[in-house]
């Protein structure tokens, strides 16, 4: 179970050289990193060693403030392999496919409307 912070700010990033892309860049008491992958097929363990590999590349200028903690988290339309699953849960990334997508939708629906 994951309580999602609200965010101030939600964008996406890019560096100087335009070598390191992260898709959503979501800030407030925390940051998280987001990767999403809308595709057919299962993410593999080489996608979320990439997304790991640019989190962690001293390029990335995003700013986190001390008191801040950054979270990783890769979203997947069509779920993961066992292999990147076991490799996200070893290095802190927060995982969800469009399964879980529509479950934090529905839950969302049901606190907005018991308001």
């Amino acid at each position: 179970m994951v309580t999602l912070p609200i965010f101030e700010n939600v964008g996406n990033y890019s560096s100087k050289d335009g070598q390191i892309e992260i898709d959503l860049v979501c800030s407030g008491h925390e940051t998280w990193l987001v990767e999403v992958k809308w595709k057919n097929r299962a993410t593999g363990i080489r996608e979320v060693r990439y997304f790991h590999k640019k989190i962690n590349d001293e390029r990335l200028q995003v700013q986190v403030n001390k008191d801040e903690m950054l979270k990783s988290w890769f979203i997947s339309k069509s779920g993961f392999t066992k292999p990147a699953l076991k490799f996200c849960s070893e290095n802190g990334i927060f995982v969800s496919s469009n399964k879980e997508l529509k479950s934090i939708r529905t839950e969302l629906k049901k606190q907005i409307l018991s308001k």
